[in-house]
């Protein structure tokens, strides 16, 4: 990794597509900053989460200007099926920051399964 340049790491996918298990495994390693809106949601509204999914997705747009603003190193889980993204990854490529996505595809899983399971 570039000590030099801050960074942002971008984990995408569909629902169930290992998102999650990857990131975590990531920041394991890295320490980074993780914004995960339905992480947070769980925190705002344990017993109904989907309850909290707005209020989530706004806390995780001012943690984004927070963290650029800072300057940290962040990992967003994120399914991309919304566009409240174009807009910090436009504000990172201008800044300079080191930009990398991960995208996952529950194809490949199904497949990586399929393949362990013939073995």
């Amino acid at each position: 990794m570039d000590k030099g340049k801050k960074q942002v790491v971008i984990v995408a996918g569909a629902n169930g597509s290992g998102k999650t298990t990857f990131a975590r495994k990531f920041l394991d390693v890295t320490k980074f900053e993780f914004l995960n809106a339905d992480e947070i949601a769980k925190e705002l509204n344990p017993k109904n989460p989907i309850k909290a999914r707005i209020a989530a997705g706004k806390k995780v747009i001012n943690s984004i200007d927070q963290l650029i603003q800072e300057e940290k190193n962040f990992v967003i889980e994120s399914t991309l099926s919304g566009s409240f993204l174009e807009k910090h990854i436009q504000e990172l490529k201008i800044m300079v920051m080191k930009l990398t996505s991960h995208i996952f595809s529950l194809a490949r899983k199904i497949f990586a399964l399929r393949e362990s399971n013939q073995g």
